[in-house]
């Protein structure tokens, strides 16, 4: 089990999709075809809300989702048409290639962003794309967090990491990607504090824009970034 599968398990992202998806169905939108046929991977799928949502929203398209929570993939297998694998992401081994690969809200868990890009590179078939949702730190700066959330476990876990986006950059140039776009991501809601501080919400800096705070005393911003796997 995960330490955050407690916030899949109770939100209803199945029936309340995220703006993160609307986002991501946007992407596809303008990089697909209706008369072709694509595959997608979703990294980190929790439930497979984000798979469910597309798959009702787009045609032509076979989704596989994986996630290394036992709990997360059996609801997922339940709820949600598509193919579903258990596993560690950073080891994940695939022998299908696939045009699209989507990594939301995942990379701030994880030490080292460059195993995951590096298998990023292997998935995606020659000219596929990958769209990666993150937070990320402006400052050329990495920050590792470790964190316990009390009310929802005991023991200090990985999660909220700020990795630099320029030392991003370079990992993705490592890896033969070539940017696309790059914009800052907000919801089409101003986000109040949640009952759960280790939520995100929002604040206004005092030159009126817009950051996200969160129960760590951490401010900081989240992007979109839409890469092609060069040829």
């Amino acid at each position: 089990m995960s330490h955050v599968d407690y916030i899949y398990q109770n939100e209803d992202y199945l029936n309340n999709p995220k703006d993160q998806f609307k986002r991501i169905l946007h992407w596809l939108e303008q990089n697909t075809e209706s008369s072709e046929s694509y595959s997608l991977l979703d990294l980190g799928c929790a439930q497979g809300e984000l798979i469910h949502y597309l798959s009702h929203n787009t045609t032509g398209i076979s989704f596989t989702g994986v996630d290394y929570s036992d709990a997360l993939i059996s609801a997922a297998q339940e709820k949600v048409d598509a193919r579903f694998i258990k596993a560690n992401i950073e080891k994940y081994v695939s022998d299908i290639k696939y045009d699209f690969v989507v990594i939301c809200g995942v990379i701030e868990y994880l030490d080292d962003p460059s195993i995951i890009m590096d298998n990023i590179a292997s998935y995606l078939k020659e000219g596929g794309k990958c769209l990666i949702l993150n937070i990320f730190n402006e400052y050329d700066i990495d920050v590792r967090v470790r964190y316990r959330n009390n009310k929802y476990f005991d023991e200090f876990q990985s999660g909220w990491s700020l990795h630099s986006l320029e030392v991003f950059y370079r990992i993705l140039q490592n890896n033969n990607f070539d940017v696309e776009k790059e914009e800052k991501f907000f919801p089409n809601c101003f986000l109040e504090p949640k009952k759960d501080p280790a939520r995100s919400w929002m604040v206004k800096m005092p030159d009126d824009t817009l950051k996200y705070m969160n129960g760590l005393s951490q401010i900081y911003d989240s992007y979109v970034i839409e890469v092609v796997k060069g040829r």
